[in-house]
């Protein structure tokens, strides 16, 4: 079980359509979502400068 999903996650990683700056505009929708929520979010991500 937990082989065939390495191995699923190694597909997606090198999946040429699925590139880092995919990744990254995704995790920024998801935190901007969560911080519709969370305003102590908002704070954090300006600590991190994103």
């Amino acid at each position: 079980m937990m082989n065939g999903l390495s191995d699923l996650m190694e597909s997606v990683v090198e999946d040429e359509m699925y590139t880092k700056v995919e990744i990254c505009k995704d995790v920024m929708k998801l935190m901007k979502l969560v911080e519709d929520h969370t305003p102590e979010l908002s704070d954090l991500r300006k600590a991190m400068n994103i």
